[in-house]
This record gives structure tokens, sequence and C-alpha cells, in this order.
């Protein structure tokens, strides 16, 4: 080990060289300039290394994925998500890709993870926005029949959790029917339903136009996954415009797919289209 002797006091590294002093040491050792990291070539044919090549080339593929199922639903996580959502979905669809027992690891596929009950169970309660889960923020039953959702309210201010200053609630469902293998998705958007605080109604909720700028599906729908989503969207009226709450107070979640659903539960009031729907001649 090489020593400086010199009246000169050194610290740090200069050249190739670092200078540096071991605990309560007046003497100054020196080294070469360690060299960090692995290099490219190493990386990708050492075997030690493979289990770190694997996992890197399956989570390339469940993000993959997780920006589509972040498509299916951008009508609505556009107004209801915060900042972890892209790593949860991210990390969604790799936990999905889990349940694919046919291929080896690091060949393991979304698409073979989708075919099975667990995989399709792990979308059901996907939230857009973590801080306003849908148990949390809906507190009361809603059953989802044949694509119709239906919520029963006694009391909206007992049954819903409402932000400060909101004056509505409104309520919308999207439907995407996506075939993960070949790509192809359509999505149908149901009516919009709005309601107020102190409110006994049940509303219901049914796809009926086809959400517009997106590619047609050439598959059949018998053979792709169905998604449901749900959107619960505070507002204030103002000047008879309803005026959406910050993404942060509101909720858009994976309720079922095909057919799974994460429970039973209810919902409220008469069709108002403002979003998601086409809009009223008037308020």
């Amino acid at each position: 080990m090489a020593k400086l002797t010199s009246p000169i006091k050194i610290k740090g590294t200069l050249g190739g060289l670092t200078f540096f002093n071991l605990s309560n040491d007046e003497e100054t050792i020196v080294r070469e300039k360690g060299k960090t990291g692995v290099k490219t070539s190493r990386f990708m044919t050492d075997p030690v290394f493979t289990n770190a090549r694997n996992h890197g080339k399956e989570w390339g593929e469940a993000s993959r994925f997780a920006r589509i199922l972040c498509r299916l639903g951008k009508h609505f996580f556009d107004h209801a998500k915060e900042g972890s959502f892209a790593g949860r979905a991210n990390k969604l669809m790799f936990d999905v890709m889990q349940y694919d027992t046919i291929n080896a690891r690091g060949s393991r596929s979304v698409v073979s993870g989708l075919q099975t009950q667990n995989g399709k169970e792990e979308l059901i309660g996907f939230e857009g926005n973590r801080n306003r889960p849908l148990p949390q923020v809906l507190i009361t039953k809603y059953k989802l029949i044949n694509d119709q959702l239906t919520i029963v309210f006694h009391d909206t201010s007992q049954e819903l959790n409402w932000p400060e200053n909101a004056t509505h609630a409104h309520f919308a469902m999207a439907t995407a029917f996506w075939n993960p293998a070949m790509g192809h998705r359509f999505i149908m958007l149901s009516n919009e339903e709005v309601v107020t605080p102190s409110q006994k109604t049940v509303i219901t909720l049914h796809p009926i136009q086809q959400e517009t700028n997106q590619e047609q599906m050439t598959a059949d729908p018998a053979d792709s996954l169905k998604i449901h989503f749900l959107f619960i969207g505070f507002a204030i009226l103002t000047n008879k415009n309803y005026k959406l709450l910050h993404r942060k107070y509101n909720t858009a979640t994976i309720i079922a797919c095909d057919g799974i659903t994460e429970k039973s539960v209810g919902l409220p009031l008469p069709e108002v289209n403002f979003f998601f729907s086409t809009p009223p001649n008037s308020l």
C-alpha cells in the first residue's frame, strides 16, 4: 500500500490516483482509482447475471402491457390518479405475469398470465388514485349484472366520502374489450349519473356509446377480456357549470374482469352527461 510523504496534504482523486486518510491516521494513503460497474458484454453473457437479465426482460414486457391497460382506462385515469400510478401499473402486470406456468422464467408473458383465473383477479381493485380507493369512497353496495351497474343510496352524505366543498358526485363506467395477444381493443362508455349530498336514490350505468379516437377491434369480443372501470368524480357547481375537482380527490377503479368482481355493491340518480358523454343542451 503506497503512502504519501509530503508537506502537502491531499485528499480526493488526482489523475488515476486516490488520496485518503484512515480514521485518526495522519498518514495519507494512495491507491489507484477503482474501476466500478460491469461491462455490457459481461452482463449479457455471464451466468451470474442470468436472473437479472431475466428480470429485466420480464419487467419490460410488463411495462409494455401496463401502458396498454392505462390507455384502456385513460378516460377516467386522467381525472383520478397520483404519482405512483405508472409504477403500480407496471407492478400489476408483472404480478399478472407470475401466473404464467407455461414458459420459463425470462420468457413468461402477460398474455399467458391473463389467461388464468388468478391473473384476471389481479386486475380487480386496481386504483388510479390509491389515496382515494373505492372501498373508502363508496360506502354502500353495488351490483354489476350483464354490463349494467346498479348502486343503491339511502343517504349519499353517509355513503360517499365527500371532499370538502364538493357539491356533486359524478358516476361513469367504461367497458373495455381487450385482446392482449392481438393488441386489439374496443371501449364502450356508459351514461353519466350525478348525485348530491343527502340524497336517497338508485342509479344505473350501462354502455351507450363507443369511445371516440380509438382503433376498431377486429377480433371477436368473445376472444377478448372484458374489463369494467368505475369512475367517481367530485365536482363543484358554479354558474350552471360543473367543474371537476383535482384528480387527487377522485376515484377510478377496475371493478370486474371477465365477470370476476371484487364484491357486490350499489349506485344512484338520473343521467347527466357532462364529462364523458354527450353534453346536454342546457342544465
